[in-house]
């Protein structure tokens, strides 16, 4: 699961005052963010999916539309509830939780999402 944790590692180095911009949903740059949602991170998860599906990881029934509405659906909420995010930007390991949830749901697995057992 390099994919992931590659991911995972670009974005916890992303400055806490970018992060507060985009949950904050700032109208000044809202535009710009539904810009790079549409073309940079939605085609970067298609690209992870079919990438999941040839290494194994991803099961092959699912879609791309499929998980484009799951992300619209996660962006929406995100965006409805901005206030809540807040309060938990700096607790990496909490967001490491919610991440792991996202890709994994509630299942139990042994998998070390964010590399904590070395390379």
């Amino acid at each position: 699961m390099g994919v992931i944790s590659g991911k995972m590692d670009m974005t916890s180095n992303l400055n806490n005052e970018i992060l507060d911009k985009i949950i904050s949903q700032d109208e000044s740059i809202a535009p710009y963010i539904d810009e790079v949602y549409i073309n940079e991170i939605r085609p970067l998860w298609i690209k992870m999916l079919e990438d999941g599906k040839k290494e194994g990881y991803i099961d092959e029934s699912i879609n791309n539309e499929a998980l484009l509405l799951y992300l619209d659906t996660i962006k929406a909420g995100t965006s409805a509830n901005k206030e809540i995010w807040k309060n938990y930007l700096d607790k990496i390991e909490l967001m490491q939780q919610i991440t792991r949830i996202m890709f994994y749901g509630f299942i139990k697995k042994d998998i070390d999402l964010f590399n904590k057992g070395g390379k």
